[in-house]
């Protein structure tokens, strides 16, 4: 498999280290993409975790407190872009470790990306997300801001293509 397991040591060891090379160059902020579980068949992936000790979210709010220390150090910003959806009830989120408002104690900006592309007619009663991107985006967005709780800067990350669209 070539998902990077977020419970090995070495994949966050690997991860921090670009974060200071990074830093050290200079820039000003680091976001760190897809962070996070497969929410894929899990039997078939080869990473590392043992669902006794951590959930998947402690896993990866304690990998971005590692960050957020390096960050401190640099004096950057540390941003994390999430599933859009993980706002819309906690199936999405256990799956894929993807906690808003624990993640949002410790980054100083998380990126929704709400896609209404990516879920399905009947999806938390929108009939027709595809048709009606508006209003799954602005809800996502209200249901960030509420989970955030003033502790991280919501910025919705939005991608423009033609998937589902109706036209």
């Amino acid at each position: 498999s070539g998902w990077f397991g977020p419970c090995r040591s070495g994949v966050q060891i690997y991860n921090l280290s670009l974060m200071r090379e990074v830093a050290e160059m200079g820039f000003d902020g680091i976001q760190f993409d897809y962070i996070r579980f497969p929410a894929a068949n899990h039997s078939t992936l080869d990473y590392y975790y043992d669902e006794t000790k951590f959930t998947r979210a402690e896993v990866i709010v304690d990998f971005l407190k590692k960050a957020a220390r390096v960050a401190d150090f640099y004096n950057i910003k540390l941003g994390v872009d999430v599933f859009g959806a993980i706002v819309w009830g906690d199936v999405d989120w256990k799956v894929v470790g993807q906690d808003p408002s624990e993640i949002a104690k410790v980054v100083d900006v998380i990126y929704p990306m709400t896609y209404p592309s990516h879920v399905n007619p009947g999806y938390y009663g929108f009939k027709n997300p595809w048709g009606d991107p508006y209003s799954f985006v602005n809800g996502s967005i209200a249901n960030f801001v509420k989970e955030s709780n003033g502790n991280a800067e919501i910025r919705t990350w939005v991608q423009g293509f033609p998937l589902n669209a109706p036209n």
